[in-house]
């Protein structure tokens, strides 16, 4: 059994679809965390209330 994950990289570690997939991830992992932060707020401001 082969993962496929570790094997899409055919053009090396700058490929342009390896690179988009980083941005992806990043900009996914900015918005988790703008979205913990708000619901973070949010209760904080609840509890204080």
């Amino acid at each position: 059994m082969t993962s496929t994950l570790g094997n899409q990289q055919p053009l090396g570690p700058w490929s342009p679809i390896t690179v988009r997939a980083d941005v992806r991830s990043t900009e996914s992992a900015v918005a988790w965390l703008r979205i913990f932060a708000i619901t973070r707020l949010e209760v904080v401001s609840n509890a204080s209330l």
